[in-house]
């Protein structure tokens, strides 16, 4: 069977496109898929000021504040800043804070020390893409340099000792030379940069001298910025702010994080530093109001897409993917029946929305690849079809539902019973006979793929715990970050929240918060088994797990009365030895109370007071293959189903929607490739169970276990290891949900 991503590309080799350019239209997924040919995407985005593009912005010295709605193109402008001053050689770097889940409750002096690590790894990435090989530095410069590296942390410095190491063997990328390794430090390669022996000679020296001291006032270490800056010939950073959006949080609380940040622009402005702020819409009248009392002006921008910038963003993709030599298209109407005006259509539906207009875009080629096979004209019918989608996808029928959804989901009683779980979980708690095994298991992973409802039993645990128990909700990990590693004073912070108490000692350490709270505790008379609930944990790297389990949760076993749960995956194991001996597994799995039974209770509740059980029922039978033993994809197929009115029978692109959402949902793992995608529904036709050889077989490919799309499919927990046994099996659910995909598909 010929898949319809085979039958897209062929599309797209039709019309001489060497990329498809809009099967991504979500900035950072493009820059992955895309790698440099994202930025030959962009066009000037209209604005409130203007037009505006990294040369403009670049030249404007003044702080600005730029505001938009999701999808406008806030973070694609950023990009390209950032692109524009490590692409072409001037006094200007630009270097971006990306604000996230642990920054929104960061005070200014925890900001500031997280912002001289990111402008120190920043500014030596920048230096050492514009080094002259020709050129020698002073060993002024190279003291500045090294201090640098010193503030930019261990990451930077391992990288660079890789790099000096590619260099010296020649082991360089053919396409970005040394420039690919800076993806080590989240950073995406813009241009190839040549790895000449002096550069070599540079990165040794400055990993040989001997690291100037660390200075306890951030304040001292930007000073120490600059003026590295100075010798170096920067005249002016551009600071890029944003990703203050990316998290799910009202607007107050995004604007008083903002706040605390903008607290440090007053003394940040003495220096030859310009901030650009990318920012949600809804943030605009707080900032004009907190602004106004700055020492200083800021300009206030409104991104406004207008019809005509639109209609010259589809022409820009269209003109960057074309081959040379091949047939220039500047309009989609060129690749439309006649009288069909798509162009305007799209426009006209997008509601002024770059996004949803590539969204568009990219359905109606889905659309088009699925039921001509063959064809590259887009027709009435396609249009009608995708008309028909967006109608049952807009808010206002379902408005009253998808209010009902967020509050379910929000709300600790929406949990449908797993009594087998629990009493599971209830007798590992309350057991003594823990204490008789040698060493005693006090450590519960609570195992399973994707969706399998972990996060949901330790939230039902956290609101309704057994009586004996008092819980401990830990923070979700990320939070205790910046970069790579621990915050002391973020998470000891956190650990005081938690546990209810002020620590006198400034200078105490998170664990040893935790340690002595936690035998302050069991030294009393026994009222509550403290358990402590940790979820999240195979949502972060593998060296963040490690730090996270030596410093947070090994010091909560160093009394004996203490209980922990860790939900993770199969494929993510304990990175601490300490946790890994105490440890019981219980796998969700295995109870197998996820079934068909369980899924018609989960989507009464979703669906209470809107749609029938009949309906449900009903609904549930146009399934053959999928078992409904997934909570997460159980509720991704009903809320993709539901209109508000009726639920619509199975349907092969939205089964391909939902379980694309489920692999992207933590924000760890990339979205899956058509490639990925084909090969999952490939090993969906094997037995339950089989050997990497027999994959190999069937996939045509040489290693299965060194394949890059594999890998990353076992990392996202969908290809899973049997234990005691050299077989593998897809994730519970998702080899029902992916045959139920090939059924629809005919093949």
């Amino acid at each position: 069977m010929i898949s319809i991503s085979d039958t897209r590309s062929r599309l797209f080799e039709a019309l001489q496109f060497k990329a498809d350019p809009f099967l991504t239209p979500v900035a950072e997924q493009e820059l992955l898929r895309l790698k440099s040919l994202f930025f030959d995407f962009f066009v000037p985005i209209p604005s409130s000021h203007g037009l505006l593009s990294p040369q403009l912005l670049l030249q404007r010295e003044g702080h600005d504040f730029i505001f938009g709605a999701p999808g406008s193109g806030k973070t694609t402008l950023r990009l390209a800043l950032e692109a524009e001053s490590r692409s072409v050689i001037t006094p200007i770097v630009a270097v971006s804070y990306l604000f996230g889940e642990q920054s929104y409750r960061l005070r200014p002096e925890e900001h500031l020390h997280s912002l001289v690590k990111t402008l120190a790894v920043d500014l030596v990435v920048h230096l050492l893409e514009r080094f002259d090989p020709l050129s020698s530095p002073t060993e002024e410069q190279i003291q500045a340099l090294s201090k640098l590296v010193n503030l930019g942390g261990d990451t930077l410095r391992r990288t660079l000792r890789i790099l000096r190491d590619e260099i010296e063997h020649r082991n360089l990328d053919p396409h970005w030379g040394i420039s690919h390794i800076w993806e080590n430090l989240g950073k995406m390669p813009v241009r190839y940069v040549e790895g000449a022996e002096p550069l070599a000679n540079l990165i040794g020296r400055i990993l040989e001298a001997e690291a100037p001291a660390r200075s306890p006032e951030a304040v001292t270490d930007i000073e120490a910025i600059f003026q590295a800056a100075h010798l170096w010939g920067i005249s002016r950073i551009f600071l890029l702010v944003d990703a203050i959006d990316t998290v799910n949080l009202p607007a107050e609380t995004l604007l008083n994080s903002i706040k605390s940040f903008l607290e440090l622009l007053p003394a940040l402005h003495r220096y030859p530093l310009t901030a650009k702020f990318f920012l949600p819409l809804e943030l605009l009248e707080g900032i004009r109001e907190y602004s106004a009392g700055l020492p200083f002006n800021v300009n206030l921008i409104i991104i406004e897409w207008n019809s005509q910038w639109q209609n010259e963003l589809i022409r820009q993709r269209l003109r960057a993917v074309t081959l040379a030599g091949g047939s220039r298209y500047s309009s989609l109407d060129q690749l439309a029946a006649p009288n069909l005006e798509l162009s305007a259509k799209l426009i006209a539906a997008s509601g002024g929305s770059p996004r949803k207009l590539l969204q568009m875009i990219n359905r109606l080629f889905a659309i088009c690849a699925e039921r001509e096979k063959g064809t590259i004209t887009i027709t009435h019918d396609h249009w009608q079809q995708l008309e028909k989608e967006l109608e049952q996808r807009e808010d206002p029928p379902s408005s009253k539902f998808s209010g009902l959804r967020e509050a379910r989901m929000r709300s600790s009683s929406f949990f449908i019973d797993r009594p087998q779980v629990m009493d599971e979980i209830r007798k590992w708690i309350s057991d003594p006979g823990i204490y008789n095994q040698g060493i005693p298991k006090r450590v519960l992973s609570l195992i399973g793929p994707p969706g399998s409802g972990k996060t949901t039993l330790i939230e039902h645990l956290t609101h309704n715990p057994p009586s004996e128990v008092k819980v401990f909700s830990l923070p979700h990990p990320s939070e205790f970050f910046q970069d790579s590693q621990i915050s002391e004073q973020q998470a000891r912070r956190l650990i005081e929240n938690l546990l209810g108490i002020k620590t006198p000692d400034p200078h105490a350490t998170p664990g040893a918060i935790v340690q002595h709270w936690v035998q302050k505790y069991c030294g009393m008379p026994a009222k509550h088994i403290p358990l402590f609930l940790a979820d999240g944990y195979d949502e972060i790297s593998d060296e963040q797990a490690g730090e996270y389990s030596r410093k947070i949760l090994e010091p909560i076993l160093s009394a004996s009365c203490t209980r922990l749960i860790v939900a993770r995956r199969e494929n993510i194991g304990l990175a601490s030895l300490v946790l890994r001996l105490q440890q019981t597994r219980l796998h969700l799995n295995k109870f197998r109370d996820v079934n068909r039974d369980f899924a018609r209770r989960q989507f009464e509740e979703l669906g209470k007071g809107e749609i029938s059980s009949a309906e449900i029922e009903s609904w549930m039978k146009c399934f053959v293959e999928y078992l409904w033993e997934n909570p997460l994809l159980n509720e991704g197929l009903f809320y993709k189903a539901w209109d508000g009115k009726s639920l619509k029978g199975a349907d092969a692109s939205i089964i391909r929607e939902v379980i694309g959402e489920a692999v992207t949902r933590s924000g760890k793992f990339s979205p899956l490739t058509d490639t990925q995608f084909d090969h999952l529904c490939t090993l969906a036709g094997l037995e339950k169970e089989w050997s990497g050889r027999e994959a190999e077989q069937k996939l045509g490919i040489s290693d299965f276990y060194r394949n890059g799309d594999i890998t990353g499919l076992f990392k996202a927990g969908l290809i899973v290891e049997i234990e005691d046994s050299i077989n593998h099996t897809l994730a519970s659910g998702f080899r029902g949900l992916l045959r139920e995909f090939k059924r629809l598909r005919g093949g």
